[in-house]
């Protein structure tokens, strides 16, 4: 699969080109309005600012940012929106654009765009902290990528990180994930039906095992909001301006449905055929719900859980002599 992202990092810069473009209608909307993107008519799956860009992340990394896609050029500084606004305490990064400045880098930007990169992100920088950000990156973040299997890093040290898929049948893979020290392989369900929606256990080149580590919800990259049950669970979630939390709303809450009921589907199907052997309804019925939800508050896991068990309670195993014998409650 293509690698569609071109970084070059150095002290006082960092020009990232992507060969996917804005998405139609308002493309600086898309940066000003990070936290939220581009979405309805004007909104399309595939183009920078569908889910927003996670740009307001860029504020503890860069003083003035310079974009290049298309027809777009534009700078968003600090410094001139300082003059533009004198007034104001906090002064934002992005919510202005101003004219285009970053005429100094269309040498390298230019060769950006001869290799086929339609978009060009140029960030002036104050600090080289991109690379401990290297240094902390989880090759899990690449599991539900399905444009990139690769990437070549090189900075102070080389690293790479590298996905290899084996298809196992239309609904499931498994995913191993390289970062040159280690390896992982993930067995990874994704559902036809309701698109995106992705649930991945931890395989151990046999079963299923937990993954309580690692268990947590991505929006395509992990969010810090954890699950009960050992697994992942991609969909499309909404999220916080730094992509790292899960926004309740409708649009996660549909998400949340739609991977629950695609879970809840394979684990019936393993119920009623009387055999489990990747253990995955184990790891199933690790899930638990916080005693004290009602109190502080539902989280995505508890939400999660609830539903997985409302859909499956009619279903229950007795276990003996080392057999699972099958009764449906309903039956």
């Amino acid at each position: 699969m293509p690698i569609d992202t071109k970084k070059k990092f150095s002290f006082g810069k960092a020009i990232v080109g992507n060969t996917i473009g804005f998405a139609l209608g308002r493309p600086v909307g898309a940066i000003v309005r990070a936290e939220r993107g581009i979405s309805g008519k004007n909104g399309k799956s595939g183009t920078i600012g569908f889910r927003g860009i996670g740009f307001k992340s860029v504020v503890n990394y860069a003083k003035t940012v310079h974009l290049m896609s298309g027809d777009i050029k534009v700078t968003f500084s600090m410094d001139k929106t300082r003059i533009e606004i004198p007034n104001i305490e906090m002064v934002p990064l992005i919510c202005i654009p101003h004219i285009f400045s970053g005429e100094s880098f269309n040498k390298e930007t230019q060769k950006i765009f001869k290799n086929g990169y339609t978009t060009v992100f140029i960030f002036e920088t104050e600090n080289d902290s991109i690379e401990q950000e290297i240094q902390d990156f989880n090759i899990s973040s690449m599991i539900f990528l399905h444009n990139l299997s690769e990437i070549l890093y090189y900075g102070q040290s080389e690293q790479f990180w590298k996905t290899q898929e084996i298809k196992l049948n239309d609904m499931s893979k498994i995913v191993t994930c390289f970062d040159g020290k280690e390896k992982s392989s993930w067995m990874v369900f994704s559902s036809e039906e309701n698109k995106p929606c992705d649930i991945a256990f931890y395989y151990d080149g046999n079963k299923a095992v937990s993954a309580s580590k690692e268990a947590v919800v991505h929006s395509f990259m992990p969010t810090n909001n954890s699950l009960s049950i050992p697994i992942k669970i991609n969909g499309d979630f909404s999220t916080d301006p730094s992509r790292t939390k899960i926004t309740i709303d409708d649009e996660t809450m549909d998400s949340i449905k739609r991977c629950g009921k695609f879970l809840s589907e394979i684990a019936i199907n393993i119920i009623t055929s009387g055999k489990d052997e990747l253990n995955i309804i184990k790891i199933i019925s690790m899930g638990k719900i916080e005693p004290l939800r009602n109190i502080r508050g539902k989280g995505i896991s508890d939400y999660f859980v609830e539903y997985v068990q409302e859909n499956i309670k009619e279903y229950f195993q007795i276990i003996a002599n080392g057999k699972t014998y099958i009764i449906n409650r309903m039956g």
